[in-house]
């Protein structure tokens, strides 16, 4: 299940935190094809927290899943879960690693690769875990 958040500015106690699933798509990126299925549909999902009223999104998925393009599209900050949890890591550690479902594990090395970051991947590990 690909979930993202939507999240408005400002952190305050009236600070709104929504969870919105896709409505469409794959449950879970386990490869290149799934990827460019679940592209569209994060896109429209972000296009729509935007058109909510929305201050910014966050996509928990670790695949970048249509990310870079919607940001593209909307006026709005759009976060993917990779930049934002590896570069969490880096501020804890020099390394860290990734525990991932089977398969994906190219894909993670991948991600390393385009933010400049893979001096500082210590291993990918893919699990014999498919979609939970």
């Amino acid at each position: 299940m690909i979930q993202f958040l939507v999240m408005p500015a400002g952190l305050s106690v009236r600070t709104h935190v929504s969870v919105r699933n896709l409505d469409a798509g794959t449950r879970c990126i386990e490869s290149r094809a799934d990827l460019a299925i679940n592209a569209s549909h994060v896109i429209r999902a972000v296009q729509q927290a935007e058109a909510d009223g929305f201050d910014g999104v966050f996509v928990t998925d670790m695949d970048m899943c249509g990310v870079e393009a919607s940001r593209q599209l909307v006026s709005i900050p759009v976060i993917g879960g990779y930049r934002a949890s590896a570069y969490t890591a880096m501020m804890l550690s020099q390394r860290f690693a990734i525990l991932t479902i089977a398969n994906a594990d190219d894909m993670q090395r991948e991600h390393a690769r385009m933010f400049g970051i893979d001096n500082n991947l210590a291993t990918v590990l893919p699990l014999p875990l498919g979609c939970i």
